[in-house]
């Protein structure tokens, strides 16, 4: 996620979750990452310290530094965790749909989705599609309540 920001952007709080599981207890921390100028992405979890750097990731399947970086009238999006954690689940096939899910910034108000009105509409759609196809009731209602969110972000109403 963290090559989707280009280099040179500072530390970036992202809505990555935390892999460490202290004391067995998922870490409930996201995690901090900087892509440096030398195309390294350093890491690092607020919650529990830990971090560390990844390199040679260029040009990997893991590699997302290709998806175009939203424009200044790019719309922003807020969702809760859980909220967030089922959007980034669900199977986004559009690239710079995907871009907006990998770039999900953490914040005191909760996950900042930024993008393009496009690629929004994308996302918004194939939040949708996920919600529509969905059989567990709680988890439709968290999708059914981010594709409420990037609608009214886009000022779009049923």
């Amino acid at each position: 996620m963290a090559t989707a920001w280009g280099p040179g952007q500072g530390r970036i709080d992202t809505a990555i979750r935390c892999r460490r599981r202290p004391g067995r207890r998922a870490c409930p921390g996201r995690l901090h990452v900087e892509h440096t100028e030398a195309d390294d992405i350093r890491w690092s979890c607020p919650r529990c310290d830990d971090n560390g750097f990844i390199a040679g990731w260029a040009g990997s399947a893991w590699d997302r530094s290709g998806l175009p970086l939203p424009g200044a009238d790019a719309v922003d999006v807020v969702l809760d965790e859980p909220e967030y954690d089922v959007v980034e689940e669900a199977h986004v096939l559009d690239p710079e749909a995907y871009g907006i899910v990998l770039r999900a910034r953490s914040t005191p108000r909760g996950i900042v989705l930024t993008g393009d009105e496009e690629p929004m509409e994308a996302l918004r759609d194939h939040v949708a599609a996920e919600a529509n196809h969905q059989r567990r009731r709680p988890r439709q209602r968290l999708l059914d309540l981010a594709y409420e969110a990037i609608a009214e972000a886009l000022g779009w109403t049923a």
